[in-house]
């Protein structure tokens, strides 16, 4: 049994926000976490809650690529979600909601699940693509977290640490810290796919 839930929200968003984010740097980011690091071996429910569409477009695709095994899409309402492994990388798993409508004023909300890896001081990256009815894309993949589209991350903390909200809260000595603030290769969750090879973004959130 797992020592805990700790549930991680990432809302996607095109309004500058004060957030914990901020506290890293990044006060004009687009991605808004309420934890920055969460401990190892907890179960974690990440929600990736789109803001809006791709202007007056509805969203119709949410695709994220979770850097664990076996995390899972959880069931949305009027949503179909699967999950598969990772073409690049079979640690990796592609998680995606189709089927639905998402209207472009409307808040979203689609979790996933997963157990934080035993990795202490490993920066879990989940970039995420949405697509909207008309063809454009938002993409936040970008490995810089002071980018306009910042792909959401957490570090994984030492198993008996609490979960940090900002960059303050994770202790001076805890493994990989510094990694919350820097530049980083970021997978694209759809490069497999030819159609949308063409990332990052189509259109501006």
């Amino acid at each position: 049994m797992n020592r805990r839930v700790a549930v991680v929200v990432f809302a996607l968003t095109s309004v500058a926000v004060l957030t914990p984010v901020a506290a890293i740097g990044t006060a004009h980011a687009h991605t808004a976490t309420e934890f920055v690091a969460v401990p190892a071996g907890s179960e974690a429910v990440v929600k990736i809650e789109p803001t809006h569409g791709c202007g007056e477009s509805p969203t119709v695709e949410v695709r994220v690529l979770a850097p664990v095994a076996e995390a899972a899409a959880v069931a949305v309402d009027g949503w179909e979600s699967s999950a598969e492994p990772y073409a690049e990388d079979d640690t990796k798993t592609v998680l995606t909601w189709t089927g639905g409508v998402l209207p472009a004023d409307t808040p979203g909300e689609f979790p996933v699940e997963f157990v934080v890896p035993d990795t202490v001081g490993e920066l879990l990256l989940f970039p995420a693509v949405q697509t909207c009815e008309n063809g454009e894309e938002l993409a936040w993949i970008d490995g810089d977290p002071e980018s306009e589209f910042p792909a959401p991350r957490l570090l994984v903390l030492d198993a008996d640490a609490e979960p940090a909200a900002t960059l303050d809260d994770v202790p001076a000595d805890a493994p990989g810290r510094d990694l919350l603030t820097q530049v980083v290769d970021v997978d694209n969750p759809t490069a497999s796919d030819p159609v949308a090879s063409t990332l990052p973004a189509t259109s501006a959130p």
